[in-house]
């Protein structure tokens, strides 16, 4: 897929998704090859190489299968959180069919309201509903294929910038790293990018703040998040991750964040009838 082309080269050899050292091991000696991916495997022709380099193309061939799995939930961690979004993707099809980029757009289904609450009711209700509430930053995340490769989850490495409600099953302390697991995300994969977006939920972003009302998952320890249960906090505004009105008055140039923040606090320390 990817022709890549050594003459003496002392450097790394650049190749699809990592590095190989192919040193020349005689003085004056062309190391001429070539090296090639086909969905994972490594081909080559012409080549001229002395016992370190051929240790090089080993390595390769043994490596290039990992850079496939590695994208595949496969951990215990990680197949418990595809387990929760097995009904987003399209049975029967695997975003690894086919050629060149690939994907699909879904839309989370969303309930009727027929009031809308005020956001302190809507929050106390939230809060309710969640083992845990926290403003986070987003640290790192990872982008997985599910195991049968029909949808894409993603693993958020949240760094804890307040506990508004703790949780006694695992506690949350300020500045402690929590993994939240999403629906949704993109990757590459052997040159493509595989992408499952939802309108109904916009991907995180490194460095954002969020306020997270969180489900405790008993198997891992970790946390989900939901589409109508997180908000981004940005230039002193709270945004909802949704195109939908989910409180009265959301739209309106009030929602500053502080305040958003202050009836947060207050709904995670009121007590549940």
């Amino acid at each position: 897929m990817y022709p890549f082309r050594h003459h003496r080269s002392n450097h790394w050899a650049l190749l699809p998704h990592y590095a190989c050292p192919f040193p020349d091991s005689t003085k004056g000696v062309h190391n001429e090859y070539e090296i090639f991916f086909v969905w994972g495997r490594a081909m080559t022709k012409r080549i001229h190489l002395h016992p370190p380099s051929l240790v090089g193309v080993l390595a390769m061939l043994l490596l290039s299968p990992l850079m496939f799995f590695s994208q595949v939930a496969q951990t215990t961690r990680q197949i418990e959180h595809s387990k929760l979004f097995e009904n987003y993707g399209l049975k029967g099809h695997k975003l690894t069919d086919g050629k060149g980029d690939g994907g699909f757009a879904a839309d989370i289904e969303v309930p009727a309201y027929l009031t809308v609450p005020s956001r302190s009711e809507y929050f106390a209700k939230l809060a309710c509903e969640s083992d845990a509430v926290v403003v986070g930053k987003v640290v790192n995340q990872t982008a997985l294929l599910s195991p049968d490769e029909s949808m894409i989850f993603t693993d958020v490495e949240i760094s804890v910038v307040e506990t508004l409600k703790d949780n006694p099953k695992s506690h949350i302390y300020p500045n402690q790293s929590i993994t939240v697991t999403r629906p949704g995300g993109s990757l590459e994969l052997n040159g493509r990018k595989l992408s499952v977006v939802l309108s109904n939920f916009k991907d995180f972003s490194v460095g954002g703040q969020y306020l997270l009302f969180l489900k405790l998952l008993p198997t891992t320890l970790d946390y989900e998040a939901f589409w109508d249960r997180t908000f981004e906090l940005r230039g002193g505004l709270i945004f909802n991750l949704s195109k939908y009105v989910l409180w009265d008055g959301q739209n309106s140039s009030k929602q500053d964040s502080a305040a958003a923040l202050v009836d947060a606090r207050v709904a995670a320390s009121t007590s549940c009838k």
